[in-house]
């Protein structure tokens, strides 16, 4: 089973973030401003479908950290160059851009922007204890980029896509016992149709999030071994989950309103 299922680093990343349902987005008559758009990537409603997945969640940190307002416009780039973020033990860099529907950057968003395109990376060392099953203790490093899209903002919903890759490597101590933590995981979506809060949605509309995880499950010894978990959205806060890996494949339907810890009561193949 892959690391993120195992020491919890969804939990971590969390910690490090409280996320809220998104704001308002934009009509064809606004003008779009960066913190509504990132409030709107790192929507609670794709964290709680990732979090059942596995997922690192650390798309939230890197969307959500910091004042957009502080960041500068570059125009060699034509990116907007936030400052570095410290949270913890991990730093977060990240640019955004707005674009306009003829793909050029923009200095500043106007009636004609139809995109928004966010860049982000975290590094850094976690040291992290944990009792259950037994006591333990992990230490790696993490390196994280990501590249999302928010397109089709002039129309009523809109559209995201990106790719996230992180890197996690290290060692877990569990008594005398040293374990090797090697795992690069792919979190791709594909599609995602947000909701939009003026029509009283919460839930995307369609779209699949795709997280693939390569890992040594421990054993340097062992093949890496390649899980894989797609989320399927259909505008309820029903998705499907389909996973597959060394021991076969299989899907569920699961609740992401249930009460905590019964989401997956009623998943079955």
């Amino acid at each position: 089973m892959p690391l993120t299922h195992r020491i919890g680093l969804a939990a971590l990343a969390l910690a490090m973030l409280a996320c809220s349902d998104s704001p308002s987005s934009p009509t064809p008559a606004t003008i779009p401003d960066a913190a509504t758009l990132l409030a709107e990537m790192s929507s609670s409603s794709i964290g709680a479908a990732e979090s059942f997945a596995g997922s690192s969640n650390l798309n939230f940190v890197m969307t959500a950290t910091s004042d957009p307002r502080t960041c500068a416009y570059d125009e060699a780039t034509g990116f907007f160059v936030c400052p570095t973020v410290t949270t913890g033990s991990l730093t977060v860099s990240r640019m955004y851009r707005f674009i306009d529907a003829a793909g050029h950057s923009q200095s500043k968003p106007d009636a004609q922007t139809s995109a928004f395109e966010m860049k982000s990376s975290v590094t850094g060392t976690v040291t992290e204890t944990t009792t259950d099953p037994r006591a333990s203790t992990s230490k790696y490093t993490i390196n994280s980029t990501s590249d999302q899209i928010l397109s089709a903002l002039r129309a009523q919903n809109h559209t995201l896509n990106g790719v996230t890759t992180t890197a996690i490597q290290g060692t877990l101590q569990a008594g005398a016992t040293t374990l090797a933590l090697d795992e690069h995981i792919t979190e791709t979506t594909s599609d995602l149709v947000l909701p939009n809060a003026n029509k009283g949605q919460k839930w995307p509309l369609s779209g699949t999030i795709t997280i693939e995880e390569k890992t040594n499950d421990f054993d340097s010894s062992l093949p890496e071994a390649t899980y894989r978990t797609t989320i399927t959205f259909s505008g309820t806060s029903k998705v499907t989950l389909t996973f597959s890996g060394p021991l076969g494949s299989s899907s569920c339907t699961v609740d992401l309103a249930a009460p905590p810890g019964t989401g997956f009561g009623g998943c079955t193949p």
